[in-house]
């Protein structure tokens, strides 16, 4: 490696440059605060590295790779709804840029109403 036109270093040491993964986009982009949820994260630069890593929030799950566009992920569970970040690494603990992923509060049917109606429907 070269540091000025004078000096160099002669240790022979690799360095290797690479295209670091990109997200486009995930599907679906919501899901459940129960988690559980298996998202397809879309992107670039993708490559199966056997240490893949999902990061939904502060949340870390294993990933699984698909192609070189596609990532699989499932959603961990969380105890509050709201948007948070959701990035890939396809090493260790070198995230990329997020993306927005929403969880959601499961709804609780507590009444319907009304309770019966005719069976050809409309009601």
């Amino acid at each position: 490696m070269k540091l000025n036109p004078q000096d160099w270093t002669d240790d022979h040491l690799p360095y290797t440059y690479y295209a670091p993964p990109y997200v486009f986009d995930c599907d679906p982009r919501v899901g459940p605060t129960s988690g559980n949820t298996t998202v397809i994260v879309t992107g670039s630069n993708f490559k199966d590295t056997e240490q893949i890593s999902c990061k939904f929030g502060s949340k870390v799950v294993k990933g699984e790779f698909l192609n070189v566009n596609e990532i699989k992920c499932v959603s961990p569970p969380v105890d509050n709804p709201g948007l948070v970040d959701l990035s890939i690494a396809l090493s260790k603990e070198e995230f990329g840029q997020p993306v927005k992923y929403l969880y959601y509060a499961t709804p609780v049917v507590d009444s319907i109403e009304p309770i019966c109606g005719p069976t050809t429907g409309f009601t």
